[in-house]
């Protein structure tokens, strides 16, 4: 009988389990399994080992010992074990059977977070969002839950509802010590993302930070590595080139260790940013082009829009004769649909600089039109801030210094907040530029 098993070797299993020791719980959990038989709940804690270990063919042997159950500690981590196979649809499946239980039981509140994160996975924000609230709605306990609120964080975000991300990321945060050190991890990065959304910048290298230690602790070498690339990309923009460096070249260095070709693209093309940010065209270009040969081999790693618009942006600034096309090249380059609505205002933001270099003024206020609308939609404050500037630039360029100034407060006063330094830079030269014109 179960209730003849020693309390104590369970609780030990179960620590192991969380804790990722996989070859302790396997000995624990291997033993238990020789006196009760395929018992569900210690099936789910080796299942859980393996997960927390990130060994997925263990799991899977795991998975086989009890096909089908319907008891809910091990309901629960087969629909992780699901998840991690990106079977989302089997997620939703057990999912829906949690939700057969009492609403407000655990096990309810269980299937609600589980479903939420599914179909996050699945692209259906909104369902997920809805889905969210009305699990909260119906128990309020959820609203306190770090993973259900780490997941609400990054639908939210999807549907651009940031300032709502950044409510649920701070709940998510807050108890983040609630969860194991592998969750732990990823709460954090999803934390860090919500405020990189928001604009704060502070905020984002605080807990990209945590992330980045998180994932080396628990061995998660392929998080740690796109952490380290997005803290790049943060420094960067918060003016720590140094630092920008540094973190970069680790996050190249592990990528190229392991194989991760897709994070070795992001960080190449991110380092080429920072150099041009620097004045060093010919290291940006050279950036650049090595994330272009190497995105050939893995092509989902650099979508084209993206290297057009880089090599646009240094064609203006060297006023190259190749300008015009590449601004056109990367306007056409943007996929169609709303979802890139933020790439085709960046688009633009270049096609207003070029319409300023030739003087076509009309065409520039067009441009600005368009270009505003399409980030307001986006409701993205830095992407917003982005543009501005280049607009500030374009209308100091045509002689507009009404407009110039107008656009060059906003974006000071935006980036001061957020700690965006180098927008504070690029906007304090258009002030200065406008006072040296008016004396």
């Amino acid at each position: 009988e179960v209730a003849s098993v020693p309390a104590t070797r369970r609780v030990r299993l179960a620590a192991l389990a969380a804790a990722g020791r996989l070859d302790e719980a396997r000995s624990v959990g291997e033993a238990l399994l020789d006196e009760l038989g395929s018992e569900p709940e210690v099936v789910a804690h080796l299942m859980n080992a393996a997960i927390q270990a990130r060994d997925i063919e263990q799991c899977g042997r795991f998975a086989e010992l009890v096909p089908v159950s319907t008891d809910p500690m091990l309901l629960r981590v087969r629909a992780q074990y699901a998840g991690w196979r990106r079977d989302y649809e089997e997620t939703l499946r057990i999912a829906s059977i949690l939700r057969s239980s009492p609403e407000g039981s655990d096990g309810w509140c269980d299937g609600v977070i589980m479903a939420v994160k599914a179909l996050g996975a699945l692209g259906r924000s909104d369902d997920a969002v809805r889905l969210a609230e009305a699990g909260m709605e119906a128990c309020p306990r959820l609203r306190d839950d770090c993973l259900l609120q780490a997941q609400y964080c990054k639908d939210l975000r999807r549907v651009h509802r940031y300032r709502d991300s950044t409510r649920a990321a701070t709940v998510a945060a807050a108890r983040r010590m609630s969860v194991s050190a592998t969750d732990r991890a990823a709460v954090t990065t999803t934390v860090g993302r919500a405020w990189y959304e928001a604009g704060d910048l502070q905020r984002t290298i605080r807990w990209w930070q945590e992330a980045a230690t998180g994932h080396r602790r628990v061995g998660n070498t392929r998080e740690q590595i796109i952490v380290l690339t997005n803290l790049c990309q943060a420094y960067r923009e918060a003016g720590r080139p140094a630092r920008a460096l540094a973190v970069g070249e680790e996050a190249l260095a592990e990528a190229r260790a392991t194989g991760f070709a897709a994070a070795e693209v992001v960080v190449l093309g991110n380092l080429g940013d920072l150099a041009l940010q620097q004045g060093d065209v010919a290291e940006a270009r050279a950036r650049w082009e090595a994330a272009h040969r190497r995105s050939r081999e893995v092509p989902a790693a650099l979508d084209r829009s993206e290297h057009t618009r880089r090599m646009a942006r240094l064609a203006l600034a060297q006023r190259s004769s190749a300008a015009p096309r590449l601004v056109r090249e990367a306007l056409e380059a943007v996929p169609d649909g709303a979802d890139h609505d933020d790439d085709r205002a960046r688009a633009h933001g270049l096609e207003a600089i070029l319409a300023a270099s030739d003087g076509r003024v009309d065409d520039l206020e067009a441009i600005e039109a368009r270009a505003v609308e399409l980030a307001r939609r986006e409701s993205n404050g830095p992407l917003l801030a982005e543009l501005r500037i280049d607009l500030a630039e374009a209308w100091l360029e045509v002689g507009r210094h009404d407009l110039a100034l107008d656009r060059a407060l906003l974006v000071r006063s935006f980036s001061e907040e957020f700690g965006r330094q180098p927008l504070v830079s690029r906007a304090e030269r258009v002030i200065e530029a406008l006072e040296r014109a008016c004396q």
